[in-house]
């Protein structure tokens, strides 16, 4: 159970998604940062595997934190073992020149020199990060070691959601709070449908709110504009 009545690293729009992931009963925390900007949160709906997939995620990683730059990120999962997806990323990661740090298996003195940390959730408490990647917040992801990683941003934030496996708060919230997230059309789609199929709607009814939901709304890979090489 969270128990923090407001935190001064959340903008309002972080705090919003963190909060999305918790039950019902559970402590919202309140957004307290006034300094850095209020950006949405981004939101990609992609496969486990694929080099396409992987792209989109380093291609937003370069934009949030440029090699060489003084800014930071943290790439949080569940589980670290047998990850194809955080094995894929990291792997090209290092192969376009990022410091890549994997908590729990590199030497701690090599941490601070590292642009990119790589942790589980449960061992992210107390870090932070300029940028924040968050792996698969699935149905199955216990609630505080998630709610965890979804604070651990103090400006931009990346939600990379399974298709078909989301933790149905917050996928709930991605599908009806458009001002908090940012996602593209084939994303919101997907979730959607995730949605519809959990309530036993039909889920081709999703792509009837789709144009609704997204008013107003960026595409994703708009932000992640950075040219990263193969």
């Amino acid at each position: 159970r969270c128990r923090l009545s407001s935190s001064f690293r959340l903008t309002r729009h972080l705090a919003a998604v963190a909060n999305a992931s918790l039950g019902p009963g559970e402590h919202a925390i309140a957004a307290a940062n006034s300094k850095s900007r209020n950006i949405p949160v981004d939101v990609f709906a992609l496969p486990h595997r694929g080099w396409m997939s992987s792209l989109k995620v380093i291609n937003w990683i370069a934009s949030a934190a440029p090699i060489g730059s003084n800014k930071k990120c943290m790439i949080l999962c569940a589980k670290k073992k047998g990850n194809a997806r955080l094995r894929q990323l990291t792997n090209r990661l290092v192969e376009n020149g990022y410091c890549v740090f994997v908590s729990r298996e590199d030497d701690a003195s090599h941490m601070e020199n590292a642009q990119i940390i790589v942790s589980a959730f449960h061992s992210a408490k107390g870090g932070e990060a300029d940028a924040v990647v968050v792996l698969d917040p699935h149905s199955k992801s216990d609630l505080l070691p998630l709610h965890v990683a979804m604070t651990r941003s103090k400006e931009k934030m990346l939600l990379v959601c399974q298709p078909d496996d989301i933790r149905e708060p917050l996928a709930r919230f991605v599908a009806t709070n458009p001002d908090s997230v940012d996602i593209d059309d084939s994303s919101l789609t997907a979730i959607q449908k995730y949605v519809f199929e959990i309530d036993g709607g039909d889920a081709s009814d999703a792509a009837v709110t789709t144009a609704e939901a997204m008013t107003g709304a960026t595409d994703a890979t708009d932000v992640a504009g950075a040219d990263v090489a193969a």
